[in-house]
């Protein structure tokens, strides 16, 4: 397809848009019209076993033209048919593929720029969607919009039982098919005409019509051509002419295009296919323009003043017609903004135009054509940004949390310059602030580089906030996203996990330290239990940590630590690095385990006691895995358990000793100031939570409790 626009986006500078000039290519003048089609092509007669160029080909239709190739690869001649909507193709590919001693088919959904031919997406369809390949490729009705094509009806061994006609919608990369009708003529080929007439070739080599509504068929007269093959062929309309062309293949594997009479049927041959090419998808472009109106605008610039919604349009006017004509005299234009008008007028052939316009804030796709009698001249087009800088995202978004106070405290940094590279002001700067999981706004005007508000969600989970930068209060950035961390409710003593489904993981923070994009992950063992496991990467050496929930300890007591770990492979030898501490740096925390040397894949339990913090509080035990490359294969953690050794009576505070009292049976709370209350039992099992004021809490078994009031706690005995 002959593009005759360069887009050119235009860049904001300090003063003003850089008056980058858009330079239109120009039509070749031309004696005699010659249409031009674009197809894929699956086999030609020069191509090799080891050197195929399956891809998508223009041709001239003219005795003499060569195959021009645009983009070799696969699949840009999808054998299930394609149509060209919109600068995209879409189209249904299938390929054969042996399944268990037969044969079956991998069926996909194919889109890719008409521009460029890079493919947009492959999607790959499912064994209930193979009734979407069409057996004689597919036709696009430009009066409705719809695709068309008589569809195999295939068994669950691929074994074609009828054909269906009927549609088939690319707007989803899933597409849906509906039946119109049951088809009994055999086609092998399909177009549509600008009125939205269906034509379709049989097998018997008549030219049929298609009734859209019912699918019923009625013979126009037949091509001349008996001997046609059972290989996928094409045909298309030229929207120009309302010619009908057709690339047939016959028994003989020979390629030709002929023109098809609408009015009789007869085929008369117009070429060759060069290279004895089997052509797929053929299809002719509308032309840009009517033959005598203007070429398109050259020289196409916008100069717009700082940071102003107000500014020029400049352009040149052009001097011929669309087939290359000298043009005298003079010529309207107009010119649009995201398809609003925003300025017209006349001038003279070659004539500089400077055109007054107000866009709206943002990016505009800026559009303008000159007209006379004939129509319009094809769209020259540039992208003008104008008003307030869009900023670029924040970075480094990250949070912290405190447990006591029930307090997110998030920072980032700030953007210094814009998406189109202009400096920002801070002043101008203001921040929206989200929480990603529901979606709930914290802060819409935010400023500085921090903020500090309060988050106390019901259940213990994963979180995670996102960033936006504002500027006067117009330019949005995209959103930057901050760490996760698990914040909620701590986990009480005693605390254990063997992972057993891939939801318990979800309270578990990762690091990916080394930043190869891979880390700890929930797994199953052979048996079927689950765990959680990491594999080294052979070229980079681990870095990855795995932190339990947060898990509530009383200040004085004794903890124990103990968990399952071993190497998944012999020959092995991967190191594993055990720490606790406060907060979401786990290179603040207290070492545990050094380093563990995981060398035989038996399961080892490892232990750790004497564990005994100075502050109650919500704490993590971290996982880091450390195996070099060279001795790295897989590491396997499973059965945490965190457990109550001793409280070596040392959970006493005289500041409780006026608030809680023991009475037969149960204890007695004085809460004034309305704290959380929580009563474990001497191995620290949780008995019972309370909010409020006072509390009687009966009936107690006779034994030693820890009582927790807010942050503080006292052991008492019930008799």
């Amino acid at each position: 397809m002959k593009i005759r626009k360069i887009f050119q986006v235009v860049c904001l500078a300090v003063a003003i848009v850089c008056g980058n000039e858009v330079v239109m290519a120009q039509t070749e003048p031309a004696n005699d019209y010659v249409p031009t089609i674009i197809a894929g092509v699956r086999k030609a007669d020069s191509w090799t076993m080891d050197n195929t160029k399956e891809g998508i080909y223009r041709l001239e239709l003219k005795e003499g033209s060569e195959l021009e190739l645009l983009k070799e690869g696969k699949p840009l001649a999808p054998l299930g048919g394609a149509v060209y909507v919109d600068g995209k193709m879409d189209g249904i590919n299938y390929t054969a593929v042996e399944d268990y001693g037969g044969m079956s088919y991998v069926v996909s959904h194919v889109q890719y720029d008409m521009e460029t031919w890079n493919s947009n997406y492959f999607q790959y369809l499912s064994d209930l969607d193979r009734n979407f390949i069409s057996s004689c490729g597919l036709a696009h009705d430009p009066t409705t919009g719809k695709n068309y094509g008589i569809f195999f009806n295939f068994n669950l061994d691929w074994q074609v039982v009828d054909r269906k006609f009927g549609t088939i919608d690319f707007t989803e990369k899933q597409p849906t098919k509906e039946v119109i009708a049951l088809a009994t003529t055999p086609m092998v080929t399909i177009a549509c005409n600008t009125e939205g007439q269906l034509y379709a070739i049989g097998q018997d080599g008549i030219l049929y019509t298609i009734n859209k509504a019912t699918g019923n068929v009625m013979p126009v007269g037949s091509t001349g051509i008996e001997y046609i093959s059972t290989y996928p062929m094409s045909m298309t309309f030229d929207p120009k002419t309302g010619k009908l062309y057709w690339n047939v293949i016959d028994q003989a594997m020979k390629a030709a295009i002929y023109e098809v009479s609408t009015a009789t049927g007869a085929a008369t041959k117009v070429m060759d296919t060069p290279d004895n090419a089997f052509l797929v998808n053929m299809y002719i472009a509308a032309p840009e323009a009517e033959d005598e109106a203007p070429a398109a605008v050259t020289n196409l610039k916008a100069t717009f003043n700082d940071e102003a919604v107000k500014g020029i349009i400049s352009f040149t006017m052009p001097t011929t017609t669309y087939r290359g004509q000298a043009l005298s005299g003079s010529l309207n234009y107009r010119i649009t903004a995201d398809g609003n008008e925003v300025a017209n007028g006349n001038a003279n052939v070659g004539a500089e135009v400077e055109a007054d316009v107000k866009l709206n804030y943002g990016t505009n796709e800026v559009v303008v054509v000159a007209s006379n009698e004939a129509g319009d001249s094809p769209e020259a087009s540039i992208a003008v940004f104008v008003g307030p800088e869009q900023p670029l995202a924040p970075t480094d978004v990250n949070y912290t949390y405190d447990f006591d106070n029930k307090t997110v405290t998030l920072g980032w940094t700030a953007p210094t310059v814009g998406t189109h590279g202009k400096e920002l002001q801070a002043d101008n700067l203001t921040y929206i602030i989200e929480r990603v999981d529901n979606n709930t706004v914290i802060s819409e005007q935010a400023t500085g580089e921090s903020l500090s508000f309060s988050f106390e969600p019901a259940a213990l989970g994963a979180y995670t906030f996102r960033v936006a930068a504002v500027n006067k209060k117009i330019a949005k950035s995209d959103y930057a996203v901050s760490n996760k961390a698990v914040v909620g409710p701590a986990k009480d003593v005693p605390y254990s996990t063997g992972f057993a489904n891939k939801e318990g993981m979800d309270i578990f923070t990762t690091i990916d330290a080394n930043g190869d994009g891979k880390t700890w992950e929930w797994g199953k063992s052979l048996d079927g239990n689950g765990r959680a496991e990491y594999f080294v990467n052979k070229e980079k050496a681990a870095d990855d940590w795995l932190i339990t929930p947060p898990i509530y300890l009383l200040a004085g007591a004794e903890y124990e630590l103990s968990f399952d770990a071993l190497t998944a492979y012999v020959n092995c030898a991967d190191y594993l690095h055990v720490a606790y501490g406060q907060g979401f740096d786990p290179n603040n925390y207290t070492n545990l385990f050094e380093k563990l040397i995981l060398n035989e894949p038996q399961t080892q339990n490892y232990v750790r006691n004497g564990i005994i913090v100075e502050e109650s509080g919500a704490y993590y035990f971290g996982f880091h895995a450390t195996s070099p490359t060279q001795y790295g294969g897989m590491i396997i953690l499973d059965n945490i358990w965190v457990t109550l050794v001793n409280d070596n009576n040392s959970i006493k505070n005289t500041e409780l000793s006026q608030t809680v009292k023991t009475v037969a049976g149960g204890v007695e709370i004085s809460n004034a100031e309305g704290k959380n209350v929580e009563i474990y039992t001497a191995d620290g099992r949780l008995i019972t939570k309370k909010a409020g004021s006072n509390h009687m809490i009966k009936p107690l078994a006779n034994g030693v409790y820890i009582v927790r009031v807010g942050k503080t706690a006292v052991r008492v005995t019930v008799k």
